[in-house]
Order: C-alpha cells, then sequence, then structure tokens
C-alpha cells in the first residue's frame, strides 16, 4: 500500500488491484456534499472539487496507465440530481439516465476505461479523517500508511443506508446493496 495524501478532511492510498494483476486501486475517502449550485462536488484539503478537477488531481498524483479502479469512499458520491431541470448542462446531455448526473459517473468520463465505485447515500469508514489527520501528524506517513493498509474498512454498522454503483466511461456498470 502506498499512501499518497492526507489532509486534515481527506486522505487517498494506492493499493494492488484485487481485480487485475498488475494494476493498482486507489481509494479516496473524502466529504461529498451531493449537489452545490448544480455540480456534484467533493472536499478535499478545505477546497470543493467538482469531477473535472478531481480528474486532474489524480492524474498529477498517481500513474494512471496502471489504475485498474477508483473507491471513492464519499457520500451521495453516486447520488443522481434530484431535479434534472437545476442540471447546468446542455440538452444533449439530458437524453442520458439520472445516473449520468452522479460525481462517479461524471469523474469516469475523466478518466476513461477506470472503473469508479461510489456510493449512494452517507458512507464512513473505520478510520475517519479526523483519526487519520490525528495520527499522520503524530506519527508520519509511514506509520499512518502500515496503519490504513491494517485497519481501513468501511463502516458497516451505521443504521444509514448506501450501497455501491460501479461507472466506466460514463456510464452505469453495476450496483451493490449491503446486506
Amino acid at each position: 500500500m502506498r499512501l499518497i495524501k492526507v489532509y486534515s478532511d481527506s486522505y487517498w492510498f494506492e493499493e494492488s488491484s484485487r481485480k487485475e494483476q498488475g494494476k493498482n486501486r486507489l481509494t479516496m475517502a473524502c466529504h461529498g456534499f451531493g449537489f452545490i449550485d448544480g455540480i456534484s462536488q467533493v472536499k478535499i484539503d478545505g477546497q470543493y472539487k467538482n469531477p473535472a478537477q478531481l480528474a486532474l488531481y489524480i492524474k498529477a498524483w498517481v500513474d494512471i496507465s496502471k489504475l485498474h479502479d477508483i473507491r471513492l469512499v464519499s457520500c451521495e458520491s453516486a447520488n443522481p440530481h434530484p431535479n434534472e431541470k437545476d442540471l447546468r448542462i446542455t440538452s444533449d446531455h439530458r437524453r442520458y439516465p439520472p445516473w449520468a448526473t452522479s460525481f462517479g459517473s461524471q469523474l469516469s468520463l475523466f478518466l476513461p476505461d477506470i472503473w469508479i465505485k461510489a456510493y449512494m447515500g452517507l458512507i464512513d469508514s473505520d478510520c475517519s479523517d479526523e483519526y487519520t489527520w490525528n495520527f499522520y501528524t503524530t506519527y508520519g506517513h509511514d506509520a499512518t500508511s502500515t496503519m490504513l493498509s491494517k485497519y481501513f474498512k468501511l463502516y458497516k454498522g451505521s443504521p444509514d443506508h448506501y450501497h455501491s454503483v460501479v461507472f466506466l466511461n460514463g456510464r452505469f456498470y453495476k450496483q451493490h446493496y449491503r446486506e
């Protein structure tokens, strides 16, 4: 596992893909905010980022030719826009299904041929951003990398409903409900 970035509100790490040998999976744990002024966004290092901006960050920090998939651990990152009339997209894009309005779907358009797993509803991990940031500032990069590789997992004990949705090239591929 390779720890890429740690901020007070988010962190990123890369590990070997379980789906394709020789490729990697990028996990990004950050806050998702659904739609702000008609655009789906996440918050990283105190700044709101739309899918195009996040794709630029990813391309700067990761060798995307080695990426198989991205796990976007972010609330509402697969939620479609609740009111299509409010969207700031051109009319020719309105012919696509509502999934196309989600952050995960849009991010997958900017990162072709990379699988994007996003989440509907509220999602959390056992390694919260606050805990991870405090651990990082106390123990440093290497210890944080070791801690995340041992203890990171999605928190499934929450009463909040969430499920994962997978996108490829802007298109819905599949969804999985937790049991």
